[in-house]
C-alpha cells in the first residue's frame, strides 16, 4: 500500500469531519436537503412500471443522478461498482467484465442491460461492449439495477439481473453543457449538449469525444481507445395524457488491439495482428404513451439499431428492428394487471477468417414474445401477490416459459418483506451455435478447432430469492437480500476428440455442449444514512458461494474459470459531504480474490477514490478526482491484460 498517497487523502477526510466545520452547514437550503432526505426512489424496470423502490418485491437498487454526481466517476461501468451484487473488473484502456451474482467475464452472457428501453446485449456471443456505451453522465437520470431473474417480463437473457439506463427527459436537460475533464496516463473527454424546451416540444443535441491512453505494460501491444458520439432526443406533449419521444445516437470507436491469428500453410502458423479494431454504429428509439386514465396506461416503443464491428479475427454488421407494446391496466383497486407482446428481427453479415468464422457467413431470426403480469392484493395495504410469466419464440431453442411468483408483505409502513420463485432462460448465441474457432497448437501446422453445437439448449435457472427492508428512522434505511440459484444446461466445450485431417489441415475438434450445472448463493445488504444535513453515507456488503461441476476437462475446465470468476467477497462505503460551496466525497471499496486456476490468479483488494468538487458560480464546478489512489498497476480481471493505474483528473463544468 503506498501511504504517500493515503495520507494526504486521509487528512483530507478527516478535516473536513471537524466540529468547526459543522457551522458552515448552517449555510445550506434547508427545504432543499429535506427533500433530499425524504423523497421516495422510483423504479420501473422490476415490474416494468414505475413503483416505489422500497416497497418492490424484486432486489431492486438505484444509481440516483444525485449519485452520478457525488461520484466522480466518468463511465457507466465504474458507476456500477455501487450497486450491491455487481462485480465489475476493469480489463484494459476501453473494456470491462461485468456481471450480477456471478459468471462474470468480458461478454457475461446472464445480464441483459438497455438503454432507454433499448437492449444492447449482442446476439453474436452474448454479451455487452461496455467500449461502446460511453455515455453523457449528466444526461442519466438515474441507473436501475435488478439483481436476480427479470425474465418473466424482460424475456431470455434477463437471467441473473438486469440493468436499465435510464436518460432524463428533454425537458430536464434545456440550456448548455460544456464539461472539460483530462488527467494522468492521457484520459481526456469532452461533452457538449444544448436543450431547449417550449409548451410542448422540449428537445436536446449531444456530443462527446474521449480519448484514454495505453494501460498494457507491455512495450509491443497497446491498448488505447478513442471515441466520438453524437445524438439527441425529442419529446413532444401532444396533451396531457399523451406524449411521444423519439431518440437517437450514433458512435465510432477505435481500440488499439493485439490478436493472434492462425494459418494452416504459413510458417511459423501464427501471428499477432495489431491492427485496430473499430466499432462503428447508430440507432434509434421511438416511443408513444398515453394514459387513458389512472392505472390505465398504454406504451408503443421501436426502435432500429445498426452496428459494425471490424476486428482481425472476423467482421460483423448487424442490423436489428424491435417493435414493443405493453398495457398496464388496473382491473379494479387490487387487482393491477400488466401485458404486452414484441417483436424483434435481427439480420447480421459475417465477414469470416482461418481463425474464426461462422456458419452460415450471414443468418437473418425473429422473436415473438408476449408476457403477463398480475399483481393482487390479498389484504389491502398489507399483503400483494404478483404472477406473471414470459412465453419466448427463439430460432435456435422454439418457445421459452419464464414463470414468477412474488409475495410481498407490508407488516409497517417502514418494513417491507417479500419473496420469489422464478425461472429463467439464456438462449444460445450465434457463437455457441454456429461458430468455428481455431487455436494454434505447436511447432507444426496443427490446430485446436472449437465448434459451435446445432442441437444445444437453452440454459436454466430456478431461482430462490428472499428479501427485506427497514427504516428505523428517517434517517437510516437498510435493504437485504437472500438467494438461492440452480443452474441446468450450463454451455462449456467438450472434450477433444483426437487429431484428424481435414481439408488437409491436422485438427483436434472439440464440441459445445449443455453440459455443466451447478448452483449458487448468497445475499447483499445495503444501507443509507443521512447523518446529518451535511453528511450522508451509504454502503454494501455482498457474499457469493459458486459450485460448478463439469464432466470435461480435457481442453479447458470451465467449472474452475466459471467458479472463480466473480469475488467471493464485495463491499462498498461512500461518504458524501456538502459544505456550502465545496463537496468532499470519498469512496473506499474491497473486492475479494479471484482464482480460476485455468488463469490468472487476481489477490484481493482495497481501492479508494476521492472526488472534491467546488462551485465558482451558479453556472461553473471545479472538480478533482483520484481513483485508485491506493494501488498503482492493480490487476482487476483475471485475463491479466492490463494493470489500473492510479489516476488523478481535472474536470471543469459550465452549465447554463
Amino acid at each position: 500500500m503506498n501511504f504517500s498517497r493515503v495520507l494526504p487523502c486521509s487528512t483530507l477526510l478527516l478535516s473536513v469531519l471537524l466540529p468547526g466545520q459543522s457551522a458552515q452547514a448552517q449555510d445550506l437550503d434547508i427545504a432543499e436537503e429535506l427533500k433530499w432526505l425524504q423523497a421516495e426512489t422510483v423504479v420501473f424496470s422490476a415490474a416494468r412500471r414505475e413503483e416505489n423502490l422500497f416497497t418492490s418485491s424484486s432486489a431492486a437498487y438505484v444509481i440516483t443522478n444525485e449519485d452520478i454526481r457525488n461520484s466522480g466517476a466518468d463511465s457507466v461501468p465504474e458507476l456500477l461498482r455501487m450497486a450491491p451484487g455487481v462485480n465489475v473488473a476493469r480489463i484494459n484502456a476501453s473494456q470491462y467484465a461485468i456481471s450480477i451474482r456471478s459468471f462474470n467475464g468480458q461478454y457475461a452472457e446472464k445480464l441483459l442491460v438497455m438503454i432507454d428501453g433499448r437492449t444492447v446485449y449482442t446476439p453474436t456471443y452474448a454479451g455487452v461492449h461496455w467500449e461502446v456505451q460511453d455515455m453523457v453522465l449528466e444526461d442519466i437520470e438515474r441507473i436501475e439495477v435488478i439483481r436476480g431473474p427479470g425474465s418473466s417480463i424482460w424475456g431470455a437473457n434477463a437471467v441473473n439481473g438486469v440493468i436499465n439506463i435510464l436518460t432524463k427527459k428533454a425537458d430536464d436537460t434545456a440550456g448548455g453543457l460544456v464539461a472539460i475533464r483530462g488527467g494522468t496516463d492521457q484520459q481526456q473527454s469532452l461533452a457538449l449538449r444544448y436543450g431547449s424546451n417550449s409548451e410542448r416540444f422540449s428537445s436536446r443535441l449531444y456530443a462527446k469525444g474521449k480519448h484514454v491512453d495505453d494501460m498494457l505494460d507491455n512495450q509491443y501491444l497497446q491498448d488505447n481507445w478513442h471515441q466520438g458520439r453524437i445524438g439527441g432526443r425529442l419529446d413532444w406533449q401532444q396533451s396531457n395524457d399523451t406524449t411521444f419521444s423519439v431518440l437517437a445516437d450514433g458512435y465510432t470507436t477505435t481500440m488499439a488491439s493485439n490478436w493472434v491469428t492462425v494459418q494452416p500453410d504459413t510458417a511459423p502458423y501464427q501471428s499477432l495482428d495489431t491492427t485496430d479494431t473499430r466499432q462503428d454504429g447508430a440507432n434509434m428509439v421511438a416511443r408513444l404513451h398515453h394514459r387513458f386514465g389512472v392505472n390505465n396506461e398504454l406504451t408503443l416503443q421501436s426502435y432500429v439499431d445498426y452496428g459494425k464491428l471490424d476486428m482481425a479475427i472476423f467482421t460483423e454488421e448487424r442490423t436489428t428492428l424491435d417493435v414493443d407494446f405493453q398495457h398496464f391496466l388496473g382491473l379494479s383497486s387490487r387487482n393491477l394487471l400488466t401485458w404486452g407482446l414484441e417483436y424483434r428481427y435481427s439480420q447480421d453479415k459475417m465477414d469470416n477468417t482461418f481463425t474464426v468464422s461462422f456458419q452460415p457467413e450471414n443468418l437473418s431470426y425473429s422473436i415473438f414474445s408476449g408476457f403477463l403480469q398480475d399483481k393482487l392484493a390479498l389484504v389491502k395495504e398489507r399483503l400483494y401477490l404478483t404472477i406473471g410469466a414470459k412465453l419466448e419464440h427463439h430460432q435456435y431453442t422454439g418457445f421459452e416459459f419464464q414463470p414468477t411468483t412474488r409475495l410481498l408483505w407490508l407488516p409497517s409502513s417502514s418494513q417491507t418483506a417479500w419473496l420469489s420463485v422464478s425461472k429463467a432462460s439464456r438462449t444460445p448465441s450465434r457463437i455457441n451455435h454456429d461458430v468455428r474457432e481455431r487455436f494454434y497448437y505447436d511447432a507444426t501446422p496443427r490446430f485446436t478447432e472449437i465448434t459451435g453445437n446445432p442441437e444445444i439448449s437453452s440454459e436454466k435457472l430456478l431461482a430462490y430469492e428472499l428479501g427485506y427492508r427497514i427504516r428505523p428512522s428517517r434517517k437510516l434505511e437498510c435493504d437485504a437480500a437472500l438467494f438461492y440459484n440452480e443452474y441446468e444446461d450450463l454451455i462449456a466445450i467438450g472434450d477433444l476428440q483426437g487429431w484428424q485431417t481435414v481439408d488437409g489441415v491436422e485438427i483436434n475438434q472439440g464440441g459445445q455442449a449443455n453440459s455443466m450445472s451447478g448452483s449458487s448463493w448468497g445475499g447483499e445488504l445495503s444501507f443509507t444514512y443521512d447523518a446529518t444535513l451535511w453528511w450522508r453515507l451509504k454502503g454494501s456488503y455482498s457474499y457469493l458461494n459458486l459450485s460448478i461441476t463439469d464432466p470435461f476437462t480435457s481442453y479447458n475446465n470451465d467449472a474452475l474459470v466459471v467458479a472463480g470468476s466473480s469475488p467471493r467477497n464485495q463491499a462498498t462505503l461512500l461518504s458524501y459531504m456538502t459544505f456550502g460551496r465545496l463537496h468532499v466525497n470519498g469512496w473506499l471499496r474491497y473486492v475479494d480474490e479471484l482464482n480460476t486456476s485455468t488463469q490468472t490468479t487476481v489477490d484481493s483488494y482495497v481501492n479508494m477514490n476521492l472526488f472534491c468538487s467546488y462551485q465558482l458560480t451558479n453556472d461553473i464546478e471545479l472538480g478533482l478526482t483520484g481513483e485508485n489512489i491506493f494501488h498503482d498497476g492493480q490487476i482487476e480481471a483475471t485475463t491479466r491484460e492490463a494493470t489500473i493505474p492510479t489516476i488523478w483528473s481535472i474536470a471543469i463544468t459550465w452549465q447554463h
